[in-house]
C-alpha cells in the first residue's frame, strides 16, 4: 500500500508519454502555448520541440518536488533541518508522522501531475491541432 502513489504516479507518466507519442507527428510545427479565457491563441507560439521540453519539464518538476524532497529532509540529520518549534513536533515519534505526510505528498502529486502536465497539455495540444485532424463528422 505505500508504494501505490509511486505505481499510480508512474503509470500516469507512462500514459502521458504514450499520448505524447500519438499526438507528436500531428501538431504544427509551431504552437500556440498562451491561450485567453476564451480559448483563442494569445501568443505567436513556440517550437513543438520546445513546448514538449515544457510539458516534460513539468512533470519531472512535480516528482523531483513531491517525491525526492520528502526523502531528502527524512535522511537529514535533526540539527541541520530549520523548523520553528522544531523540539516541540520533532521527536522520535515524528517518523510517523513523517510517513504519513509524505504518503499525503505522494498523492497530491498524483493529482498535481493529472491537473497540470496532463490536462493542461491535452487541452493545448488539442487546441493546435491542424483542423483537418480534428474529426468533425457527428453521428
Amino acid at each position: 500500500m505505500r508504494a501505490f502513489p509511486k505505481i499510480i504516479y508512474f503509470l500516469m507518466l507512462v500514459a502521458g508519454l504514450l499520448q505524447w507519442v500519438r499526438f507528436y507527428p500531428l501538431l504544427r510545427k509551431r504552437m500556440a502555448s498562451h491561450f485567453g479565457y476564451d480559448g483563442t491563441p494569445r501568443t505567436a507560439g513556440q517550437p513543438r520541440r520546445i513546448f514538449s521540453r515544457h510539458a516534460a519539464g513539468g512533470g519531472l518538476n512535480v516528482l523531483a518536488s513531491l517525491f525526492l524532497v520528502p526523502r531528502l529532509i527524512a535522511a537529514r540529520p535533526d540539527a541541520r533541518i530549520n523548523l520553528p518549534h522544531k523540539d516541540y513536533g520533532w521527536h522520535p515519534r515524528a517518523a510517523r508522522k513523517l510517513f504519513f505526510h509524505r504518503a499525503q505528498m505522494r498523492w497530491f502529486g498524483c493529482a498535481i501531475l493529472f491537473r497540470s502536465p496532463f490536462s493542461a497539455t491535452f487541452l493545448a495540444i488539442r487546441a493546435n491541432f491542424p483542423r483537418t485532424a480534428i474529426s468533425t463528422t457527428t453521428p
